[in-house]
């Protein structure tokens, strides 16, 4: 079964999850203040993971199963990817993890990349665009997307790019480079090759 966590970050529109998922069988987390976005839309919540501080419907916890958070050196997201890695989910969807704090989205893609290398396969998403991690070789579908960037996790890597207004060539990249922010889809499809893991955002 995949899984939904929603965060208590940016969330605007519940049609954006109908997109990506089918709500009625997927698990769904709530991660503590992201339980009231949940509430408000009329979402089910299978378990909730937090000290909800930020929970302003504190009495749905009598009603669902919930993880209180004990352990101060992990934060709300981590906690809630190592249920998600201990209980075999394979695909994960990230809601409500942007927003006003970039110091939290920072270390959100810092726990995405954590657990993509143990072996989950994660999607941030919001609004504005949808995150996602690789290495290898893969094709995206221009879809509704208009742009879309790079970002080098490792030094070094090794980006190529086909079918894109600025193709690439087996091009060595440093984590200081700006060359792949914001490219563009030449057709329906973009293939990108890159042997070290690397940051996706495509943007709407």
């Amino acid at each position: 079964m995949d899984c939904v966590i929603f965060g208590n970050g940016e969330f605007k529109d519940c049609s954006l999850i109908e997109k990506y998922v089918d709500i009625a069988n997927v698990y769904i987390i709530g991660v503590d203040g992201g339980c009231n976005h949940l509430i408000e839309n009329n979402i089910r919540i299978d378990l909730i993971i937090g000290d909800l501080d930020s929970l302003k419907y504190k009495n749905v916890v009598y009603n669902n199963r919930h993880i209180l958070k004990t352990n101060m050196d992990y934060n709300d997201l981590e906690i809630a990817m190592r249920y998600c890695f201990n209980n075999n989910f394979k695909k994960v969807y990230l809601f409500g993890f942007t927003g006003k704090r970039s110091d939290h989205f920072l270390f959100n893609l810092k726990v995405m990349q954590k657990f993509h290398e143990l072996g989950l396969d994660i999607l941030m998403i919001d609004n504005y665009h949808v995150i996602t991690l690789f290495e290898g070789e893969r094709t995206f579908n221009r879809d509704d997307y208009n742009f879309f960037s790079i970002v080098p996790i490792y030094e070094d890597s090794r980006i190529s790019i086909s079918g894109s207004k600025y193709d690439l060539d087996n091009i060595k990249l440093n984590l200081l480079d700006t060359l792949t922010l914001s490219n563009e889809w030449r057709g329906e499809k973009v293939k990108i090759t890159s042997d070290k893991l690397i940051f996706i955002y495509l943007v709407f």
